[in-house]
């Protein structure tokens, strides 16, 4: 079922929940999201700033990458 256009809230709230699962696992750099979902980088980052705007997802730099992680 659809939740709305593209860059709805309720689109955007949604693809937020399955970054955080994804993210749950294993922390992640936005390439292997963005490969793991299919979205596209813009749909990705969006989602992404929304995890990070509500401090349910950090984001630290690894070898010059940057991933995300569940925030404690």
């Amino acid at each position: 079922m659809r939740t709305g256009s593209p860059g709805s809230v309720d689109t955007r709230t949604a693809k937020s929940e399955v970054l955080l699962k994804l993210i749950r696992v294993e922390p992640e750099s936005l390439t292997r999201l963005v490969q793991q979902t299919g979205w596209g980088r813009a749909a990705t980052e969006l989602a992404l700033d929304h995890l990070v705007a509500t401090n349910r997802v950090r984001h630290f730099t690894k070898d010059g990458v940057r991933v995300y992680t569940e925030s404690n």
